[in-house]
């Protein structure tokens, strides 16, 4: 684990702009989808040996209090999901102090190009099919 400054974040995201122009939201969602599926692939990891059973077999409660947990102590902001719309395939996942909008604060565009592409990866992951975010 490490720790990214808002300086380092803030760096890198216009380096990107600077190399990439409109591009460096690519970049950014590209990286964070990898990043995501990471997450996820070590999060069943430990959590399989952690309880002696494939995180599948977990009630959906226990992987929800869990990913959000893991998600805040990993720094990316508070997750909250709602499910209203799972008739229709659609997952909602609120963030609250997600961690590039913090560092940018208020743009005129969405700033978190980055976390989107970590959700996008953890659940691609976990659901076995690729989603977008």
């Amino acid at each position: 684990m490490f720790a990214l400054t808002d300086d380092f974040l803030l760096g890198l995201r216009d380096a990107l702009e600077a190399e990439c122009g409109p591009g460096a939201d690519l970049v950014l969602r590209a990286c964070g989808k990898q990043w995501g599926q990471e997450f996820a692939r070590r999060m069943e990891r430990e959590l399989t040996e952690y309880h002696g059973t494939p995180v599948q077999s977990d009630p959906l409660g226990l992987f929800q209090a869990t990913l959000t947990e893991l998600f805040s102590h990993h720094g990316w902001g508070r997750v909250r999901f709602d499910f209203a719309h799972h008739p229709r395939g659609v997952l909602v996942v609120g963030v609250t102090n997600p961690v590039m909008a913090a560092v940018l604060g208020t743009a005129d565009r969405p700033a978190d190009t980055l976390l989107a592409g970590v959700l996008a990866g953890t659940f691609s992951h976990f659901t076995g099919q690729g989603l977008d975010c």
